[in-house]
């Protein structure tokens, strides 16, 4: 699916807001609907199934669910909600925001706030992302990476390399939340070690890159981390 495809699955139906961020439908298939198209929204969203079974597709990964599971489904992610052949199916929708905005502003705040050469401040931002990360177990990699900006606007070059080689080191944990308590009831498909390979080479060119890191030239714990590999 393209770009435009996937852009006309977006539901713009305000389903919060900002004095109330939070928002539950009791729904029944057949009853209220017969299904729910595949469409995709900002929010994040839990499907609770309270009675009988249906289908529940996630990014094109459809699964039969029933009484008792709740399916997660992430800011973004395309879903859809169908009968199976008779049976009824009767669950709550429950959908709030903030999950996905969360890490978007703060680390824009982040951003304006070393535009204005106001590292201290940026830093601050970017340790509450680190958070974030740490808090939904988002694996070390996303705990890392928001301190990235902050050593390099300010050429902290021991800062670099520590950040840097914690990234590189971490490439693998960039999926852990799979492994999380927090997703158990989530299915996910496996990895292919390839993409991750792939990740750090992309990496490992943009630290080559002598107009942004030009000030880690000459250190010889960076030559050796970015270039002997």
């Amino acid at each position: 699916m393209n770009i435009n495809e996937y852009q006309n699955y977006h539901e713009t139906k305000a389903h919060t807001s900002a004095e109330f961020p939070y928002n539950t439908y009791l729904c029944s298939i057949p009853l209220d609907f017969p299904g729910v198209p595949p469409h995709w929204h900002d929010e994040l969203e839990l499907v609770v199934i309270k009675k009988g079974q249906g289908f529940v597709s996630v990014d094109f990964d459809k699964r039969l669910v029933h009484s008792g599971e709740i399916v997660m489904i992430r800011p973004g992610c395309l879903h859809a909600i169908e009968q199976d052949d008779t049976f009824k199916m009767e669950y709550e929708n429950i959908i709030f925001s903030g999950f996905s905005t969360l890490n978007f502003v703060l680390s824009t705040m982040a951003g304006l706030a070393l535009r204005e050469n106001d590292i201290g401040y940026a830093r601050f931002l970017s340790g509450k992302v680190q958070a974030v990360a740490h808090t939904l177990e988002m694996g070390k990699y996303n705990e890392y990476s928001p301190m990235l900006d902050i050593v390099c606007a300010g050429k902290d070059v021991e800062g670099t390399y520590k950040v840097v080689k914690h990234l590189l080191d971490n490439v693998g944990t960039m999926y852990d939340f799979r492994k999380s308590g927090l997703y158990k009831h989530m299915k996910f498909r496996d990895i292919d070690e390839a993409i991750l390979d792939g990740v750090k080479e992309k990496l490992l060119e943009g630290f080559r890159n002598e107009e942004e890191f030009g000030y880690m030239a000459g250190y010889e714990p960076w030559e050796k981390l970015i270039f002997d590999r």
